[in-house]
Formats: structure tokens, sequence, C-alpha cells
């Protein structure tokens, strides 16, 4: 499967991904289904960066999170990347270009229509999503002037496959 030049990928079993920000749990549940492409990387860029990779499961939470595209969450969704990136082991200065792309680059794709794409893991046929996208909250409230936001590593059973 393929779309705009890029392999997709279905994910075939529900994915978690937990993390602490602003002293809330933010849990974010990539339902099985969903269609990604993994990193987005330009053609010119793969030879730096490929589109798979160690950082693969935190492309998927990026991609999910950018599909859904909830109002003024973009930074939420970016900094998730950045720590999922982290939490997979993905060296420091390739998260931190990447996530510096997706925040230059990527608020074009935030919240596509068409990126909300699902099918049915049995026959690969498209498939309505298991839930509509316009009612999901994750986003947890900034935190108070003064008080900085802690972070955590998801428990072990949370982490990526």
């Amino acid at each position: 499967m393929e779309k705009h030049g890029r392999t997709l990928a279905v994910v075939t079993r529900p994915y978690a991904y937990m993390h602490e920000v602003y002293d809330q749990q933010v849990i974010v549940n990539v339902p099985q289904g969903f269609v990604t492409d993994f990193a987005s990387i330009p053609k010119p860029l793969q030879a730096i960066i490929p589109p798979f990779g160690r950082h693969a499961p935190a492309a998927v939470l990026h991609d999910y999170l950018y599909a859904i595209g909830q109002k003024k969450a973009r930074p939420l969704a970016d900094r998730l990347f950045l720590h999922a990136m982290r939490e997979a082991g993905v060296p420091a200065f390739r998260r931190s270009l990447m996530y510096r792309m997706v925040r230059l680059f990527g608020g074009g794709g935030y919240g596509l229509r068409e990126d909300w794409m699902f099918v049915d893991t049995e026959n690969g046929d498209p498939a309505e999503p298991p839930f509509d996208h316009t009612g999901i909250s994750w986003a947890p409230e900034k935190p108070k002037r003064g008080r900085k936001a802690k972070t955590a590593p998801p428990a072990d059973d949370m982490r990526p496959a």
C-alpha cells in the first residue's frame, strides 16, 4: 500500500503509549487498523534518516496524534514524539533533528482528514474508524506559572513492542 509515493503500514494490534506531562498521565491508544507511513522523511533525506528504524513506534504515535489533529495540541504531539524516541533509544542527534523537522515543517500535515485512515486487519479492506476522532481529548492542562512539567517513562507493559 502506498500514498504519495510513501509506503504505508497498518497497526495490527492496539498500541498504547503513556507519559507524564504537566503532572498528569497522558495515555494515547493507537487502535488496530490505523494506517501510518511511519516517519514522513523526504526522499533526499532518507539516506540520513530512513522512514523505518528505532524511531518507528514513536513515528506511529506521532502520525496518529497528527491524524487526530486536536486543536492547539500539535506542540504536545511533537513533544510526545521526542519523548517516545528517547525512550526507544534513538540517538540524540537523530531525535533532535527529527523533532526540529516536525516542529518546523509538520504543521501542514496536522489534522488532515485524509490521514484518518483505517483498514480491516483481517482482509485489508478499508474500514470505518473505531470511533470519531473529533471527540478525542488527550491534551492535559498546562501547569500554572512557575511549575515545571515532569516526565516519566511508560510502564513496562505500555512500552512499544
